[in-house]
């Protein structure tokens, strides 16, 4: 069991921007992506919002797939971060996929989003991951 994870690659955290992911009837790409990332076996989150971010945990290879499933819905996830997970699981911020809503008026909530970036240690690179700034 442990060779199967070791040939599927390491454990890595990646962070994607996207220019907006909002929940509701009317939001068919976003629901086909939410699909996506739910059904996919890896953990994360989808911080809702205008901007939204995206952050996956797992193999590359996997996250790549899923990530692939978004854009062929209509989404363009735009890769910010990635993070090696040398512990594996035991890094892991999530236990599951799971959506953090949008604030009021679809606006990103940036607080949910600035404590889990706190606890992935990269709290200086937040404008970075909402795209205000252009380099890490």
């Amino acid at each position: 069991m442990a060779a199967d994870a070791a040939a599927a690659g390491p454990m890595v955290r990646c962070w994607y921007y996207i220019d907006h992911m909002l929940q509701g009837r009317q939001h068919k790409k976003e629901a086909e992506c939410f699909d996506a990332l739910q059904g996919s076996g890896l953990t994360g989150c989808a911080y809702c919002g205008h901007p939204a971010v995206v952050a996956l945990e797992g193999q590359q290879a996997a996250i790549d797939d899923v990530i692939r499933l978004c854009k062929k819905a209509g989404k363009s996830p735009t890769i910010k971060k990635t993070q090696s997970m040398p512990d594996g699981h035991k890094s892991r911020l999530w236990a599951k996929f799971v959506v953090a809503g949008a604030a009021a008026q679809g606006r990103l909530d940036k607080d949910a989003l600035h404590g889990d970036v706190e606890k992935a240690g990269i709290a200086h690179k937040i404008k970075f991951l909402l795209g205000i700034e252009d380099h890490a």
